[in-house]
């Protein structure tokens, strides 16, 4: 029952979202029923999202390594994007990581996975303060306050995750294992002279602007740790402009080549699983049989319902002036396209490993 109210815990949130930087809710079920090949049915819970061609910025990264920092700046951007909506909804995530964050078609980021999320503000819209010994998140991006028996703010929480996710875009390695003082390296950045930590990583070239937006983001105290405003004006952020969609195209190009060709392996080397009949230590008829189960069967029929409508109306009826504002960015690409066309280059050799993924 903690499971499944914790499943429509993740569905009302991500119904409640639209926006291009969060992964889009098609529809939910907590009757739903999977048939196996061979015939077999099983009862099952289950939400459908729109899928995210390119996957895990983590996989992308653990196969062809760091990105440039100006691709990390413009991903990170749109991550600062995404996390500024969710907080304006009243919406903290409380596990953000690059295992969370996807590449869409386009090659955009979007932030998926909303276990851990949570309403930032009670019913009189005083902000919440989160208990520490609820176990939320992952323990390499979780901010120092969820690791201590106090309560928190999610919002700095997710600031603090969000440093550790600019890190692995720019390192390819993660800052620390953990944010608490039994951690070595993350006692060595909360010291005042941070020459020794950064020592760590002499043999790898970033720069000073990275380096101070990133100590100060993973700041312990959360009080001291910049604000998503502050964050975008620091001279990191406004050091380069953040790329187009034609741009991270050409800089990603070769990098996606090698992750595809990776992938392609893989599924070249796994064989067919069998099936195993699983045990569930829990009476399922049981719980199905719970006035509050029915409840949740006809929620999920009004948020599904509610979702078709939206789908019929069109992306700017749906997602309203945040849908308008995306149209036009897509309209200014094909521009931007057509222009390099105009100027005698062909994209078409550029983005070809993309247009070939399946």
């Amino acid at each position: 029952m903690r499971d499944l109210a914790g499943f429509m815990n993740e569905v009302r949130l991500l119904a409640s979202c639209h926006d291009p930087r969060v992964v889009v809710l098609r529809a939910a079920s907590v009757a739903g029923t999977l048939v196996k090949t061979s015939g077999d049915k099983r009862e099952v819970v289950y939400h459908v999202t729109d899928c995210a061609r390119f996957g895990e910025i983590f996989k992308i990264l653990k196969k062809t390594g760091p990105f440039d920092e100006r691709v990390a700046r413009t991903y990170f951007h749109q991550l600062l994007k995404g996390i500024e909506y969710l907080h304006t909804m009243g919406i903290v995530h409380r596990d953000i990581k690059t295992e969370n964050l996807l590449l869409d078609e386009r090659l955009n980021l979007v932030i998926a996975d909303f276990g851990s999320a949570a309403r930032s503000r009670n019913a009189e819209n005083k902000a919440v303060e989160f208990d520490s010994s609820v176990s939320v998140g992952s323990l390499l991006c979780n901010a120092p306050e969820i690791n201590m028996e106090k309560t928190y703010s999610g919002e700095k929480a997710d600031i603090f995750s969000a440093a550790v996710c600019l890190f692995l875009m720019v390192l390819g390695c993660p800052p620390f294992g953990e944010a608490s003082g039994r951690d070595a390296y993350f006692k060595l950045l909360l010291r005042k002279n941070k020459a020794a930590y950064w020592n760590i990583y002499k043999s790898r070239e970033v720069s000073a602007g990275f380096r101070n937006l990133f100590e100060k983001m993973t700041e312990r105290d959360p009080a001291k740790r910049l604000s998503l405003q502050a964050i975008y004006t620091h001279p990191w952020m406004t050091a380069e402009p953040i790329l187009s969609s034609e741009e991270l195209r050409s800089l990603l190009c070769d990098k996606l080549a090698s992750y595809q060709e990776a992938r392609m392996k893989k599924l070249g080397r796994s064989k067919r699983r069998k099936d195993e009949d699983r045990k569930f230590a829990v009476d399922e008829r049981g719980i199905r049989t719970m006035s509050v189960f029915s409840d949740w069967v006809a929620e999920c029929a009004e948020i599904n319902s509610r979702l078709h409508t939206k789908a019929e109306s069109g992306p700017s009826v749906a997602a309203g002036k945040k849908g308008k504002e995306e149209e036009k960015a897509i309209l200014a690409d094909e521009k931007r396209k057509d222009d390099y066309v105009a100027a005698g280059q062909n994209p078409a050799e550029r983005t070809s490993v993309i247009q070939s993924q399946p």
